[in-house]
């Protein structure tokens, strides 16, 4: 249905507990409809797809790195030592040396973009680590206090304890709700 030049029309989708739970922490304050359209748009201009994305993109980076420092290599061996030699020699300099080195400029600042586009994802990588680590870390103060023997009925005769029913359900619907990952 059209109205005044803008569109209304809901389509729903199905989504798991724990992909709609992940879509809410992400989202924000945003609704889940602009949060979505942000990341299609994402998908979009930078031409990327989910299926290319990775656990882990620092190896990805570091292995583009250590093509980049093969190629240099393979330049100064190929190139640059037949340039010194014909320099040594004293021997004319070949036509395209200004090209190369033009292309060892770019090799370098290409070079310089991976280092910095690996520490920016070192430091993203390390803050998740620490936020899952203070989840974790308050996860288990949550069980270790729901779940302390000397808060219940001992079992008579016996080291065990008596922990009411309503108490783990409790406690199990807390870790659902506040740190299913």
């Amino acid at each position: 249905m059209k109205q005044k030049g803008t569109e209304k029309l809901t389509c729903f989708l199905r989504v798991s507990p724990s992909v709609k739970y992940r879509l809410d922490i992400n989202s924000g304050t945003q609704s889940n409809n602009s949060y979505i359209s942000q990341m299609m748009e994402y998908f979009e201009v930078s031409g990327v797809t989910p299926q290319q994305i990775t656990k882990q993109p620092i190896v990805q980076i570091q292995k583009r790195i250590e093509d980049v420092v093969k190629i240099l290599r393979s330049y100064e061996r190929d190139y640059f030592k037949q340039v010194i030699d014909r320099d040594n020699k004293e021997e004319k300099i070949p036509e395209d040396y200004a090209r190369l080195m033009n292309e060892m400029r770019d090799l370098k600042e290409k070079n310089r973009q991976l280092q910095q586009q690996v520490s920016e994802n070192e430091k993203v990588v390390s803050d998740d680590n620490a936020r899952y680590a203070d989840k974790l870390k308050r996860l288990a103060e949550l069980v270790k206090y729901q779940l302390n023997p000397d808060r219940f009925v001992k079992v008579k005769f016996s080291d065990e304890v008596k922990i009411p029913i309503n108490t783990l359900q409790l406690l199990i619907k807390k870790i659902d709700e506040e740190y299913v990952l």
